[in-house]
């Protein structure tokens, strides 16, 4: 479990990250222009959830309390040949 105090979106991605290490690879990350946490797991892990049964962390994560949300698996990576720039 997370301590309790204030923390920014970076402080609180890395402390997510700690807490859940040690039972899985699953990190987090903020996206400050955004304003949203990427949660991402080695290519090894092919699907995993995100669940809460915090209310207070769930306001946080921007998900609903006992919601599982499963990741989405691109079947392919983009790259740069594919990539399309919209100038």
């Amino acid at each position: 479990s997370l301590t309790e105090g204030f923390y920014s979106g970076s402080t609180l991605a890395s402390e997510i990250t700690q807490t859940i290490s040690n039972i899985t690879s699953i990190s987090a990350q903020y996206i400050p222009q955004f304003g949203k946490m990427l949660f991402t797991s080695p290519t090894t892990i092919s699907n995993f959830e995100i669940q809460t049964n915090n209310s207070n962390l769930a306001k946080m994560l921007g998900i609903d309390v006992n919601t599982a949300y499963s990741n989405v698996i691109s079947p392919s990576a983009p790259t740069s040949s594919s990539r399309r720039s919209t100038m």
